[in-house]
């Protein structure tokens, strides 16, 4: 059965605000980044930072893959590849689509037909010449892999205003894809789209600006909220916590969520003193 959309989100604007001092609750605190796919952007908007291909949005930042979206897939017998810098490979983009994450759309030009959702590899050249310090361990480099050691091994740290770095919805996307959208808490696993923004990334030392990869863990919004047991106690990401635990009790209860019972248990003595 196809849903109807909600005619107005209560948990934005100024209804958000008189449900929250009403309740005495806040629905904002615990929020996922969201990457929207970005393709089809023209040679012009990118600039090229330390050989790298870059992209940048209402102050976020995007690491750029390129790629040729029409290839003769038959004659080849493969995929194209994708490129991070500018390499021997093609010296200069302005050939290319960019993207800034996988999967994408191919046209196979010699079978006549759109590959739709493929899951590009990284050009040897750009491997070999460009990251031999890291990449030499691995035969194929997924696109989640480019991003987390660019952010790495960035030079420049440029911060939002909520002390994040301006490439952490991408970074963010990509650590959780690696992880295969699973809690590494509870083990529960929120691959489906609608899932995905109940999985968040947490840094372990707390500084949101170390983007090393050993200080990411892929929480669920529960075992992330009590990481902050301080802000669920002032009832903070409450109505985003609610919303989840009533989705995935069972599965939270099959997984023995060390923090199921202890929610509840908050959320009820809340509600007695409402």
């Amino acid at each position: 059965m196809k849903m109807n959309k909600p005619i107005h989100d209560y948990t934005k604007g100024s209804t958000a605000k008189f449900l929250e001092d009403l309740l005495g609750i806040e629905f904002s605190v615990f929020s996922t980044a969201q990457l929207e796919f970005i393709k089809d952007v023209p040679f012009s908007e990118i600039k090229m930072i330390d050989g790298y291909a870059i992209y940048t949005d209402n102050g976020d930042e995007y690491l750029m893959f390129a790629y040729l979206s029409k290839y003769k897939t038959k004659r080849w017998g493969s995929l194209p590849k994708f490129h991070t810098v500018e390499c021997k490979t093609k010296l200069g983009f302005s050939n290319f689509s960019f993207s800034n994450k996988m999967p994408v759309d191919i046209y196979s030009k010699d079978e006549q037909k759109l590959l739709k959702d493929q899951y590009l590899r990284m050009c040897g050249n750009c491997k070999h010449e460009h990251m031999k310090s890291f990449w030499g361990r691995f035969s194929n480099i997924e696109w989640y892999d480019a991003v987390l050691e660019y952010a790495r091994n960035r030079k420049i740290i440029v911060k939002r205003t909520d002390e994040y770095t301006a490439q952490w919805k991408q970074i963010s996307t990509a650590y959780r894809e690696k992880k295969g959208w699973q809690c590494e808490g509870c083990l529960i696993l929120l691959k489906n789209l609608p899932d995905r923004k109940f999985l968040h990334v947490h840094h372990r030392n707390g500084k949101k600006s170390d983007n090393r990869e050993e200080n990411f863990q892929s929480l669920c919004i529960l075992c992330h909220a009590f990481e902050h047991l301080d802000k669920v106690k002032q009832r903070k990401g409450f109505i985003q916590l609610d919303e989840f635990v009533s989705l995935k009790y069972e599965e939270l209860k099959r997984l023995k969520n060390k923090y199921l019972n202890e929610w509840l248990t908050i959320k009820n003595d809340y509600f007695r003193n409402v």
